[in-house]
């Protein structure tokens, strides 16, 4: 039992009989409820707690109420005891309410094992390095990206207090678990938006044009603009193909709760994504964005397959449609990317072209060793992508 708890209930039920003895007269009931809004004051500065403010708030109401009627000392004791009782029956209630939602929660996203799914990774002809080479750039980009996804709250932290009953321990507290905190599940339940096609490069506005948007109108010294917004473009789409959100709770590959296969949920970079997976695109990225047309995107898979094999899809790359997808052999340009990919970059890009070729890593991170059986930083896969500008 939390220590916390205890003084809170020891606080209620002791202030409530020293109230209940003190009644023994019509001022004692002022006294009383003088008292009772001290002890709010008291409550707020050394143990804020909105049952006990509720406790006392309700004593000094039914304090005022025995003061103002002819006083009888088994009223007085009924008034002063109703608040308690009061309190107590609501917020037990509502706390075994709350309870029922943990309980249905973890019913509805149980633990499971990945290992099936994975089993692909035991195979000696699909097994990944032990040990994973690639630049120091590389690497630091991975930390910083798993150092954003250590400070994301969500879905993972409401799937963990559902199995190890973090929240419901607590509401039950004593009845004054739940007065302190408000928990939510609102997290768990992530919408399904289905197959998302590839963009197309015609907008359907009434007099479309042939000029393409510009490149360098605002090219920062050093690095192209295609470039630069080409690496925002791969961030967001690894961030939502991969989502905090959607990789659930996981104690190892045998016991995840809540996983849902990647796919993407958006097409990358619009709408900017508002549940927290990644940064929302500044104005540059997404006055930019709209000029350029993501005509196809394909999942490089590394771990199934030996060589490297792209799968074929019509729509952005989702886990449980590529199952059964085609899949055919990378070309010049891709097979260049992977060599590249593999120690020295994190992203490959020929704009020199039309259309614009671009492959970007997909690497284990933190959250992906927890199931993944490779070494951190190990190259898993990459994205493929084709974009052409927009008719205006």
């Amino acid at each position: 039992m939390n220590p916390f708890f205890v003084i809170l209930a020891v606080v209620a039920l002791a202030s409530q009989a020293f109230f209940i003895v003190l009644a023994k007269s019509k001022t004692a009931m002022w006294q009383i409820a003088g008292l009772s809004l001290l002890a709010i004051g008291l409550d707020l500065l050394l143990l804020p707690s909105v049952a006990l403010v509720q406790q006392f708030f309700l004593t000094a109401v039914a304090a005022l109420i025995g003061a103002l009627l002819p006083f009888r000392r088994r009223l007085a004791i009924t008034l002063l005891l109703a608040p308690l009782l009061f309190t107590y029956a609501l917020f037990f209630g509502l706390a075994l309410s709350m309870v029922h939602r943990y309980h249905a929660a973890a019913a509805q996203y149980p633990l499971e094992s990945l290992a099936p799914r994975l089993a692909y990774e035991d195979d000696a002809s699909h097994h990944s390095p032990t040990v994973a080479h690639y630049a120091e750039a590389v690497e630091n980009r991975l930390h910083a990206k798993d150092k954003d996804a250590a400070v994301y709250w969500g879905r993972y932290d409401q799937l963990r207090e559902v199995h190890e009953g973090i929240s419901a321990d607590f509401v039950l507290s004593l009845g004054f678990g739940v007065a302190r905190m408000n928990p939510t599940l609102s997290h768990l339940d992530v919408p399904d938006p289905g197959p998302i096609r590839f963009d197309s490069i015609d907008d359907k506005t009434d007099e479309p044009s042939a000029q393409p948007p510009s490149l360098a109108s605002t090219q920062p010294p050093g690095a192209s603009l295609l470039t630069e917004r080409g690496s925002q473009l791969h961030d967001r789409a690894t961030a939502d193909f991969f989502g905090y959100d959607k990789l659930g709770f996981y104690l190892n590959r045998q016991h995840v709760a809540g996983f849902i296969p990647h796919r993407f949920d958006t097409p990358p970079g619009i709408p900017p994504d508002h549940r927290g997976n990644f940064e929302v695109p500044d104005a540059d990225f997404v006055n930019w964005r709209p000029n350029w047309a993501i005509t196809r995107l394909e999942l490089i898979g590394m771990l199934k397959h030996t060589p490297p094999m792209a799968y074929r899809s019509e729509y952005y790359p989702r886990m449980d449609l590529l199952e059964q997808a085609p899949v055919r052999v990378l070309d010049d340009f891709e097979r260049a990317a992977i060599d590249k990919l593999r120690e020295t970059e994190d992203l490959v890009i020929d704009e020199n072209h039309r259309p614009v070729r671009m492959v970007g890593s997909l690497r284990a991170s933190e959250k992906c060793i927890q199931c993944h059986n490779v070494a951190y930083g190990t190259l898993l896969g990459a994205f493929s992508s084709t974009l052409q500008p927009r008719l205006r």
